[in-house]
């Protein structure tokens, strides 16, 4: 019992550290650097080596195209607030989607077979 006790408390310790290091590593390896004059609104990655990122430099606001060798403007945007809104509004957390889906899909079936068992008394 107490190699099972102590097997898991180092198995917590372990996950916890690997959880921290990964978020440390995370903010020392971003891309935004903390500039106060650059802001990285969003990026999404495309491909291997190639990213597409939202990017605003004091008052513009563009679209750039990053790849191992090269990066590239592609476009200027205007009404980025706009569409930071309209991002912001869409998303939903983690708990909504959760209980949706077991109200929807597991938990409904949860709920039948129970009421099957239950008709079978």
């Amino acid at each position: 019992m107490p190699q099972v006790l102590f097997s898991l408390v180092m198995l917590i310790l372990i996950l916890t550290l690997a959880y921290y290091t990964t978020k440390w590593i995370g903010k020392r390896c971003s891309i935004q650097n903390g500039s106060k004059i650059i802001q990285v609104l969003d990026k999404v990655v495309v491909g291997q080596d190639k990213m597409l990122m939202i990017i605003r430099v004091q008052n513009q606001t563009m679209l750039v195209g990053m790849t191992s060798h090269s990066v590239q403007k592609l476009c200027d945007i205007e009404n980025i607030d706009e569409l930071l809104i309209q991002s912001k509004a869409s998303e939903t957390d983690f708990s909504s989607i959760l209980s949706t889906a077991l109200r929807d899909g597991l938990g409904a079936k949860l709920m039948r077979k129970k009421k099957k068992e239950d008709d079978a008394q």
